[in-house]
């Protein structure tokens, strides 16, 4: 029995070392020829191999792989050494273990954050003709192994997640067509522990495989090979965003999210202009953003922050907050936070919108005025850390609380696809330039709200000399914050200064919204009601450019990857379009009135019927008291008297007088 245990564990070896064996193959460009001849009975799990036996045998650029050559170095790169194409099959249902690795040289021992959702690959999911591809996407990376012992964390396996099969049928397709299956990568995005977003690092190869494993096809005919050559790719490692916000309505406005980076005129002047850009980010738009200016308002409600209240509310928590009345409803909000503790006139829309569960709440400082008060995007992003600290991780970027968002991209980034001739506009609906009536009728006196439409505004733009030269109109030539001037025209000059373009790319178009909100302590709402605002904004999680596509004056289009570390693309949060208008409490006063002259003009020829319904209305808790005292006073009258009862007087019977 022990004799036949250890032929059956000694023909076991045999046959995992023949599968090793054959994994060993040498080969060019550091791609990797493993064993395909393992089925699915074999139970070869490769996916927790031995990372330096897999490394063993291959050539790395032209030259056989030898660990004397990949040292440890504090100072080194991270660097993808070899790319693998396992269990490839000719017939359809022999693909089961079908899979692509990527092998990576960690010379620095940098800790890898390796079950990260953020490492990721781009690859080739579409080509053109036999030698280009012609579209890109980025696919995760799911961590396999490292190496151990005196080696440790310095070489990494990771398998790519091409869960829709999308590189699969690819590379299928230009095998019938053309017989080779090319894999185009571009680079590898990995995040290190400790570090606010991942680093694109650098491949730019084509590993090009034909032929089968014995077992999965015609191997005779067509034996397995591969090989590797360079790609063409563009590196970006200043990638920048800025924002612009245009007027849309009192209390929106249009939202322009912009990246600019510079690139060398080479590209253009061999391939022609961009033509268009692929990109992926995930989108998310905030929940309600409560700032105030009032330190007592703010104080109180810390302890709040996080607490689901419901629709209801929480009479336990002494304010109300609330807004979005119409000057014709001026005592209907569309808008609430804690309907328990709203005083008696106010009342709820049928369509109102309740805000549940307060998640941000931002203090302006002393002395600040709200309309004054700009939230910066790096504040506004440390604040989803330390939410997430408190309340927990969520399914958003980075993990971050589902709280912060009322709306975006949980599940899966998205992927957009903007070309040149995509031109858009810029609307303005309705009056602008005020949060009050008042306001906006000076607004509309003065001229400051008058501002027309913006139309055909570029997405894909290259900055001009003329664009820049007075600096004070730059921000609404080009569509870029104020406050971004200073940054942005320090880039231009010291990128055009080193013979590169300038380019803009304004991928997204949104709406931000600020308007104000009433603080009511308990039914004594405050006479100041333009101490707090609610805001909201579209940010742009992760924005990752993956390919340009380069059109020259024939029509002819090449696209080329692009290398570039993703941003954060988070808008700063201020009040929206609110110009100055000038005016001092009294003149705010004016001009309340003459908008409530204005709505008793309006109302005039209805404003009998409304008074006496207003009337009706208040008068029927009082014609209820009557009426229960008067049944009371009824039933006290018919109850039969105690022959015990003393004798009363019997007043004289009121004669009942009718009003002609």
């Amino acid at each position: 029995m022990q004799k036949k245990t250890l032929y059956k564990n000694f023909i076991s070896l045999i046959s995992f070392a023949v599968l090793v064996l054959f994994f060993l193959v040498v080969c060019a460009g550091g791609a990797l020829p493993v064993p395909a001849s393992a089925s699915s009975s074999d139970n070869l799990n490769f996916d927790k191999t031995d990372v330096l036996n897999d490394l063993q045998g291959i050539t790395v650029d032209g030259k056989p792989f030898d660990l004397a050559d990949y040292p440890a170095k504090p100072s080194g790169e991270i660097k993808i050494i070899a790319f693998a194409e396992y269990c490839y099959s000719q017939y359809d249902n022999g693909l089961g273990n079908y899979a692509l690795y990527l092998y990576v040289y960690n010379p620095a021992l940098e800790d890898i954050a390796v079950g990260s959702r953020l490492n990721t690959v781009e690859l080739a999911v579409a080509f053109q003709g036999n030698k280009n591809a012609s579209e890109y996407a980025l696919f995760s990376l799911r961590y396999c192994a490292s190496s151990t012992g005196q080696f440790a964390d310095r070489f990494l396996k990771f398998r790519v997640e091409d869960t829709n099969n999308s590189i699969l049928s690819a590379v299928r397709q230009h095998e019938a067509e053309y017989g080779t299956r090319p894999y185009f990568v571009s680079g590898v995005e990995l995040i290190v522990i400790g570090e606010s977003s991942p680093h694109d690092y650098p491949v730019g190869r084509v590993y090009t495989y034909s032929g089968y494993a014995d077992g999965y096809g015609d191997s005779e005919k067509f034996p397995l090979s591969m090989s590797a050559e360079a790609i063409e790719t563009l590196q970006i490692d200043n990638l920048h965003s800025t924002y612009y916000r245009y007027p849309h309505t009192a209390t929106t406005s249009t939202q322009i999210d912009t990246v600019y980076f510079s690139m060398s005129p080479d590209y253009v002047e061999r391939l022609g202009e961009i033509f268009a850009i692929r990109a992926q980010y995930y989108k998310y738009l905030t929940s309600p953003i409560v700032i105030t200016d009032e330190y007592d308002f703010y104080s109180y409600m810390t302890d709040w922050v996080g607490v689901d209240i419901g629709t209801e509310g929480n009479a336990d928590n002494v304010y109300a907050v609330y807004g979005g009345g119409s000057l014709s409803t001026p005592f209907v909000t569309s808008w609430v936070y804690n309907a328990a503790s709203l005083p008696w006139n106010i009342s709820v829309a049928s369509d109102a919108e309740f805000l549940e569960k307060m998640v941000y709440l931002f203090y302006t400082g002393d002395g600040v005025n709200i309309l004054d008060y700009v939230l910066p995007s790096e504040d506004l992003s440390s604040y989803w850390e330390t939410y997430t600290d408190k309340f927990g991780e969520g399914s958003g970027y980075y993990g971050y609380n589902n709280d912060l968002f009322e709306d975006g991209d949980f599940s899966a980034p998205s992927v957009i696809d903007v070309t040149s001739d995509m031109l858009f506009d810029l609307e303005v609906d309705g009056m602008v330039g005020g949060r009050t009536w008042g306001e906006l009728l000076w607004a509309w006196l003065t001229g400051k709200g008058d501002v027309e439409d913006v139309e055909d505004v570029v997405p894909i733009y290259t900055v001009k000399p003329e664009d820049v030269a007075d600096k004070a109109l730059i921000s609404d030539t080009l569509l870029i914050a104020d406050d971004d001037v200073d940054e942005f025209l320090d880039f231009y000059n010291t990128e055009t200064a080193a013979g590169n373009n300038v380019v803009l790319f304004r991928f997204a178009k949104s709406e931000f919204s600020a308007f104000s909100v009433v603080i009511d302590e308990h039914g004594s709402a405050p006479w100041n009601t333009d101490s707090t605002d609610v805001r909201q904004e579209w940010v742009y999680l992760g924005f990752n450019l993956i390919s340009f596509t380069f059109e020259d004056d024939f029509g002819v289009q090449t696209v080329v990857p692009v290398v570039a570390d993703p941003i954060d693309v988070i808008a700063d949060v201020d009040a929206g379009y609110v110009p100055d208008l000038g005016l001092p409490l009294w003149a705010k006063i004016v001009l309340a009135l003459l908008a409530l002259i204005v709505l008793l003009v309006i109302l005039g020829p209805i404003a009998p019927y409304v008074v006496k319904a207003v009337i009706w209305v208040v008068m029927l808790p009082f014609k209820a008291i009557a009426a229960i005292v008067k049944g009371i006073k009824m039933s006290v009258k018919k109850k039969p008297k105690s022959d015990k009862s003393p004798p009363k007087v019997q007043p004289p019977a009121v004669k009942e007088v009718k009003r002609k």
